[in-house]
C-alpha cells in the first residue's frame, strides 16, 4: 500500500489499521507513507513517490507472479 500522510479523502490511519491486520494474520504486505502527500500523492516528493512505485512494483512481482 502507498498512502499520502495528508490524505483527506481516505485518512492514512485506515492503511495503518489494514497493515496491522495483515501483520496479525501473517499476510505479506508493505505500507509506504508518502510524506505530505494528499490523495493521489499531490504535494509529495516526486523522488519519494518514484521510490514507492518501484518498491511496490518489486513487491507485486514477487507476490503476484503468475504460476
Amino acid at each position: 500500500m502507498i498512502h499520502g500522510t495528508q490524505d483527506t479523502d481516505v485518512p492514512v490511519e485506515e492503511s495503518l489499521k489494514m497493515a496491522e491486520q495483515f501483520k496479525r494474520h501473517g499476510v505479506p504486505h508493505i505500507l509506504i507513507p508518502i510524506d505530505n502527500g494528499e490523495h493521489c500523492f499531490d504535494g509529495g516528493d516526486p523522488a519519494q513517490i518514484e521510490d514507492a512505485y518501484n518498491t511496490m512494483r518489486e513487491f507485486m512481482l514477487k507476490y503476484l507472479e503468475a504460476r
